[in-house]
């Protein structure tokens, strides 16, 4: 290293140099909690997640121990600051020729989701290049984070910027909003942008229902709360998911039918849920897939059982005048994607779709007009997800309850059909049409879902239903209930690929429940209810589903 110093001529003429010891500031590196330099991988810090406190390590040289350095913490995005971010500045103290700055905290609220775009195949976008089937962000677009120093005493002209080095400037990460969390984000006004605040997402939770919304800040705001563990994390999704559940019935209760409210806000809470950094390395931070058996997929199947009802579901609590008991279950919306470019053989999809299986779910649970009638009926809603069923969901559900009840009447919408089917059978048969997480089978594959995560099942063993045919319908296969067609569906039994329903999750479901009623009489199959395509005819979907349920337990 360079001296520098002044010399000193006497005046006998003899001269004397007299070196100063330079003095200054070296490097600085960002690290983790415990210590470790951080460093990008693939251009982005995947080491540090938003919610975590980092620390700062400044180097010096000759520099006296208690002297003062400021921090300024600076935000930028492709190289360019940004100018409103809050510039924040600390002063740590020298000691050994370091300056730790202890605890930086990236604050939840930085990240910024709308970066985030869920790609189907490889096709290069804008330069970029994305994998199939994963969640991504542009490292151009993600928020960077770098630092300003200087000695206390001296004024910012003489600071320098730090990490030297772009691979050590901080670019930390957040769980990425998987194919379904992140339709929840798509602009309602144009469907090839997202919007933090007016998306579909929004749109439901807001709009629809305020009591719902409450529940959704409230969670969000204490899960992402600095320094929860996961412990309490637990704690939380024993009070909000449950009550995300009795306050979406008690609305729909109130005749204000929508199904919508509920499914968009499981999908937020979970998402910030998986945000948390106490669980960090329980993801897949590009296939957003969490990991079997960690503490996050605990949490995610509480979080998941508790707001869909299926804990919740309790025969043990029907009064004794209450002769029969029936289990009712329902499913999410499905074929939610309104981008143009994913059309199906059933055409294009929508962020707007309701399932009036998952409204009559939540109208019928501990409904008072069918207690009157000494009727006790529990009823949850399935998710429309190959995964999920994979998991044993349904089976875990149905076994637990099947010798407690007098009925199990499976239900989901009939497709694009607008009346109401009593599915004869269901067969042993997965068609692989796209669930809710964008997973297919081979025969859509020209669609570009993941097939990777598809688990086929063509196994075409039939199983026959034990609702009463002779108690809906007489001598007859069909009845109009308020001008509404019903029919009982003996159409499919011969075939190979599909049950009275089809070979999609409806069918599955039914296929598992009355393979758990093996050869008993107990009434167990499918409703279809009908597409009469506007919300405000669920009504008069619960009405026939109401006048069935009475015919089939009379």
């Amino acid at each position: 290293m360079k001296k520098t110093g002044f010399t000193i001529t006497f005046e006998d003429g003899e001269s004397h140099t007299r070196y100063l010891t330079p003095v200054g500031i070296k490097d600085a590196y960002w690290l983790n909690s415990k210590g470790k330099q951080l460093q990008q991988v693939d251009r982005f810090t995947t080491e540090a997640l938003f919610g975590e406190s980092i620390k700062i390590q400044i180097n010096t040289f000759n520099v006296k121990d208690g002297k003062k350095i400021d921090v300024k913490i600076k935000a930028q995005i492709g190289g360019n600051i940004i100018p409103d971010f809050e510039e924040i500045i600390h002063t740590i103290k020298v000691e050994n020729n370091k300056a730790i700055l202890k605890d930086f905290y990236i604050d939840p609220k930085w990240y910024d989701e709308t970066v985030e775009n869920y790609y189907y195949d490889t096709t290069p976008v804008n330069g970029f290049t994305p994998k199939a089937h994963q969640t991504l962000v542009n490292p151009d677009e993600a928020i960077t984070f770098t630092f300003d120093v200087k000695f206390k005493d001296k004024e910012w002209s003489t600071s320098k910027s730090l990490p030297k080095q772009d691979t050590d400037y901080l670019k930390p990460v957040s769980y990425r909003r998987n194919y379904e969390e992140l339709i929840g984000l798509i602009n309602i006004n144009d469907v090839s942008q997202k919007d933090i605040k007016n998306n579909y997402e929004n749109k439901f939770i807001i709009n629809k229902n305020s009591k719902v919304i409450k529940v959704v800040e409230k969670f969000i705001k204490k899960i992402s709360s600095q320094g929860i563990e996961a412990a309490e994390i637990l704690h939380l999704i024993d009070e909000y998911a449950p009550k995300l559940w009795k306050i979406s019935a008690k609305e729909v209760q109130k005749n204000n039918y929508d199904d919508r409210p509920l499914y968009w806000a499981r999908n937020k809470m979970l998402t910030y849920l998986k945000r948390n950094p106490c669980y960090k390395g329980d993801f897949n931070l590009e296939t957003s897939e969490v990991y079997k058996g960690t503490k996050l997929d605990t949490a995610i199947n509480d979080f998941e059982n508790k707001s869909r009802n299926y804990t919740g579901v309790d025969f043990s609590k029907a009064k004794a005048g209450n002769k029969k008991k029936i289990l009712i279950t329902g499913f999410d919306p499905f074929q939610l994607n309104p981008d143009p470019k994913f059309s199906t053989n059933m055409g294009p999809d929508s962020a707007d779709t309701f399932n009036p299986s998952g409204i009559v779910a939540l109208y019928l649970n501990k409904n008072k007009e069918f207690l009157n009638q000494d009727i006790y009926i529990q009823t949850c809603i399935f998710p429309v997800r190959y995964e999920d069923f994979d998991k044993k969901v349904v089976e875990k559900l149905i076994s637990k309850h099947i010798s407690k009840v007098d009925a199990i009447i499976t239900t989901s919408l009939n497709g694009g059909n607008n009346w109401f089917d009593i599915e004869a059978d269901a067969i042993e048969y997965r068609g692989g049409f796209h669930d809710n997480i964008c997973i297919g089978g081979q025969d859509y594959i020209k669609y570009n879902y993941n097939t990777n995560r598809f688990v086929p099942n063509t196994s075409i063993t039939h199983n026959l239903t034990t609702l009463p045919k002779k108690k809906i319908f007489g001598n007859n296969s069909s009845l109009k209930i308020n001008g509404l067609n019903v029919k009982f569906d003996s159409t499919k039994l011969s075939s190979s690929t599909e049950g009275g329903g089809g070979n999609y999750l409806s069918n599955e479901i039914m296929f598992i429940a009355t393979s758990i009623r093996g050869k008993s009489n107990k009434p167990v199959g499918h409703f279809h209810l009908a597409n009469l395509r506007s919300i405000n005819r669920v009504n008069e979907v619960i009405n026939v589903t109401s006048e069935i349920i009475k015919k089939i337990i009379k």
